[in-house]
């Protein structure tokens, strides 16, 4: 799959030492109802600053939409 990369908007002067900040991320790998997705924050040097992974159960959007028209009642 393609990585995505999308710059975020600066810090506060005071708190970064940073220009920015790119945020990237893509799936590792996907089945019918799982993925497991990677991320990372790199500064304008491209080091990294922080790296995260996460399992994401895929849910069906109709199933979504009418559990929360369901709650909305």
């Amino acid at each position: 799959m393609r990585k995505r990369r999308r710059r975020l908007k600066r810090w506060a002067a005071s708190r970064a030492p940073w220009d920015a900040i790119i945020a990237e991320a893509w799936i590792e790998r996907a089945g019918k109802s799982t993925c497991f997705a990677e991320g990372r924050l790199l500064n304008a040097a491209s080091e990294v600053l922080a790296k995260g992974t996460s399992t994401i159960r895929l849910i069906p959007r109709a199933k979504v939409e009418a559990d929360a028209r369901a709650a909305a009642e």
